[in-house]
């Protein structure tokens, strides 16, 4: 059984896959918070009822920081480099 209303983090929030999961989970009657990542080259897809954190998963505090706003019960981590040329060019970014 379900636990209602649970508190969800989604990091990559507002890409394509995050984005959809945010507006599933925020239709379901949960409370949703999601990273973005600030980058003129990604378009970002909207997440209504969502709580958008500013968020670069390579630095700690602030990823720190979305886990402590969040305070989640579950956490879907979508956040990638989904450029594949940039993905094999630095792989630790």
């Amino acid at each position: 059984m379900r636990k209602p209303n649970l508190r969800v983090l989604i990091t990559g929030g507002t890409g394509f896959l995050g984005s959809f999961t945010a507006r599933r989970r925020v239709a379901a009657g949960d409370r949703v918070w999601v990273t973005r990542f600030d980058s003129a080259a990604w378009t970002h897809y909207d997440t209504p009822g969502a709580v958008v954190i500013p968020c670069d998963i390579n630095l700690r505090e602030q990823v720190e920081h979305a886990i402590a706003q969040s305070n989640p019960d579950v956490v879907f981590h979508y956040a990638a480099q989904t450029f594949i040329g940039e993905s094999w060019s630095d792989p630790g970014y």
